[in-house]
C-alpha cells in the first residue's frame, strides 16, 4: 500500500557543506550574516558543523 506525504521538511545545509568548498576562508561573520539572511528568507532548520 503506498502512503500519502502530508508534509515536507526542507534543510539547508550552506553552513556545513556548501562553504568548504570554498576556495578562499569565509570569515566567522560572513557565516553569521549568510545564516541570518537565509533564516530571515524563511527556512528555520539550518544545519551547522
Amino acid at each position: 500500500m503506498m502512503s500519502t506525504m502530508t508534509g515536507v521538511t526542507l534543510c539547508e545545509c550552506f553552513a556545513r557543506d556548501g562553504l568548504q568548498h570554498e576556495p578562499e576562508f569565509v570569515p566567522t561573520a560572513a557565516k553569521r550574516g549568510l545564516h541570518g539572511r537565509v533564516t530571515r528568507s524563511g527556512l528555520n532548520r539550518l544545519a551547522r558543523g
